[in-house]
């Protein structure tokens, strides 16, 4: 018995919710263990798993749906991290930088690549 379409786009908001919470966590994790600034990693994690899982929650249209996700993701990173500064202990404390926003967009650009290359993949292997 398949699944119904539209059950499927109705949890793809929570899965998608849902992956963001766990890469922007497993991302902080690692740069704390790494002794690196911790929100760049976590943007980086967060962009990364969000339109990974886009494109893997998503019944149809896969690619246009992780695209969606980045270009969203991307509005939303700015809207957050626009006013991003230096963290206390670091030789340009207090001073505005760019970087958790640029992490997070190359997060999000790489996983769209990786979604890009699967989708690739999936094309070859259904031609043979």
């Amino acid at each position: 018995m398949g699944r119904s379409s539209t059950g499927v786009w109705m949890r793809l908001p929570i899965f998608v919710a849902g992956a963001f919470l766990l890469g922007g966590m497993v991302g902080a994790l690692l740069g704390v263990a790494a002794g690196v600034w911790d929100t760049p990693v976590a943007g980086f994690a967060a962009a990364f798993a969000v339109v990974v899982a886009s494109y893997d929650a998503s019944p149809r249209y896969k690619l246009g749906v992780a695209a969606l996700a980045l270009a969203v993701g991307a509005v939303v990173a700015w809207w957050l991290l626009r006013n991003s500064h230096w963290p206390e202990g670091y030789p340009h404390a207090y001073q505005p930088t760019v970087l958790p926003l640029a992490c997070t967009w190359a997060g999000g650009c790489m996983g769209y690549a990786v979604c890009w290359l699967i989708s690739l993949r999936n094309a070859r292997e259904s031609e043979v």
